[in-house]
């Protein structure tokens, strides 16, 4: 038998549970992803954004604006969505990377393998 929680508990852990699950929202050829990239949460958004950047067909932009934090795992999601969309001979612009995320590819020595801005 599973044992209930006290009322407060299973509040903030419902918060906390939707604070860790980032989601993706589309308008035509703009994907904007809100929340935190993790490495708690990297496989699931690489396989949504392929998913997303397929189905948009064309270049698309990726707008980072909302992404509230990020880990090592984020360069590697970005560098990965490349990599996907090359194949298909789509191009990804990224906009409004968080400053630690620039930070983080500059430091890993794989900006120039991601379009940032300067």
């Amino acid at each position: 038998m599973r044992k209930k929680m006290p009322f407060h508990v299973s509040i903030f852990m419902s918060y906390a549970t939707s604070a860790n699950n980032p989601e993706f929202a589309r308008d035509g050829n703009t994907l904007t992803l809100q929340g935190a990239v993790t490495i708690d949460n990297a496989a699931a958004l690489m396989q949504q954004g392929n998913v997303l950047l397929q189905a948009v067909g064309e270049d698309a932009v990726m707008d980072l604006a909302q992404v509230t934090a990020v880990d090592s795992a984020a360069v590697s999601l970005l560098l990965e969505w490349q990599r996907n969309a090359a194949s298909r001979r789509q191009k990804i612009a990224y906009v409004n990377l968080p400053q630690n995320l620039v930070s983080l590819a500059r430091l890993y020595d794989v900006a120039e393998l991601i379009p940032l801005p300067s």
